[in-house]
């Protein structure tokens, strides 16, 4: 009985409308997305995201963790915008070596934690265990969660989904908007220093491709 309340609807969702199908699902898609992100951008603290990346621009390492789709996905993608910005930045989605590396964690240390629920065991557990050696925690994750209750630093994402079943869901791309506003903040922070390395991984992967300066770096 448990299981049919929590997951009834997947075994009898409503049939899909044919008419429009296209349109309709370019609709679904990015009006979801747009009001995911404007909705993260009104509830945002951004005198917390602020303090948040003035840590980071300072940092000796940065350790992101997450752990399911989104949450792993952020935390890779939170990695890939801070080292080219010179930052020691490593990404870790396995659960045991996200405790390892918070184990070996310093006062130097900040660690993002991403969770999309707050309620991922192995993220709570490897910000305990950073905590434990001064590193400064940081979670972006839900508002009186787990995760949320455990951090330093709480930056709140408020997870709201439309119900469509079929779609997946909005909330990654609010995720993605805090991350690129962290990454924005921290560059800022670290000023021109930040130029000669992007300057360098523009030339080295146009090497490997059409020599566009419009493209987006690292493609």
């Amino acid at each position: 009985a448990q299981a049919i309340a929590i997951g009834g609807q997947y075994l009898s969702p409503e049939p899909l409308s044919r008419d429009a199908r296209e349109q309709r699902i370019a609709s679904a898609i990015t009006e979801a997305a747009i009001a995911a992100i404007q909705r993260a951008s009104e509830n945002l603290d951004m005198t917390t995201l602020m303090d948040v990346a003035a840590r980071i621009a300072s940092s000796g390492n940065v350790l992101c963790i997450g752990s399911g789709g989104i949450s792993s996905m952020m935390a890779t993608e939170m990695q890939n915008r801070l080292f080219r910005l010179g930052l020691s930045a490593l990404a870790q989605t396995d659960g045991q070596l996200q405790r390892m590396y918070a184990a070996v964690a310093t006062p130097e240390t900040t660690l993002l934690a991403f969770s999309v629920s707050g309620y991922a065991r192995s993220v709570i557990e490897a910000v305990e265990v950073a905590q434990q050696y001064g590193a400064a925690t940081v979670a972006i994750t839900a508002p009186d969660s787990a995760l949320a209750k455990v951090a330093g630093t709480v930056i709140l994402l408020q997870s709201v989904e439309d119900g469509n079943i079929y779609k997946p869901t909005s909330s990654r791309y609010a995720l993605l908007a805090i991350v690129d506003m962290i990454a924005t903040t921290v560059a800022e922070s670290r000023g021109p220093k930040v130029l000669e390395n992007l300057r360098r991984i523009k030339q080295s992967v146009n090497t490997l491709k059409v020599d566009d300066p419009k493209l987006p770096l690292g493609d």
